[in-house]
């Protein structure tokens, strides 16, 4: 099996699919986003419903770092291709960090103060309501002994 696996045919088979089923994943990510507009469109939604396809990264980010193990970092770095690859998995990366700071941002935030802008803008955002906000008047300069 590990033989026909090695074979250019085979391994060109595997990876299309394997990325046939990556789009397969955002496009019913992006179909449940759309039946669900009012949990999707706020902030407040769930970490787990646009990560579905993160599983599928993380397997291609596990394939790369098999990739530099046996070629050695060198070799790997000469091939333009990988380049390629390493935007890729940084993008992909960097979209689910900054989608867990926000979740993070937003936890704490509510957690300090859940009457705050701040709560709100993290969490609320985007719902019915709108948050009725206090507006005092600007704080008057000392007059000038001048």
């Amino acid at each position: 099996l590990g033989q026909i696996v090695r074979t250019p045919v085979i391994k060109f088979l595997l990876h299309s699919s394997s990325y046939i089923w990556f789009l397969v994943l955002l496009l019913v990510e992006s179909i449940i986003a759309q039946q669900f507009r009012d949990v999707s469109s706020s902030r407040n939604q769930p970490i787990y419903v646009n990560s579905l396809h993160m599983v599928w990264v993380v397997g291609f980010f596990w394939y790369e770092c098999k990739e530099v193990w046996i070629e050695g970092l060198r070799s790997y770095l000469l091939d333009w291709w990988n380049f390629l690859d390493i935007v890729i998995l940084s993008m992909y990366l960097a979209s689910f960090a900054l989608r867990i700071v926000v979740y993070l941002s937003g936890q704490l935030y509510c957690l300090a103060d859940s009457a705050s802008y701040y709560c709100f803008y993290f969490t609320d955002a985007g719902e019915c309501h709108t948050p009725t906000l206090i507006v005092t008047d600007p704080p008057q300069r000392p007059s000038s002994v001048w």
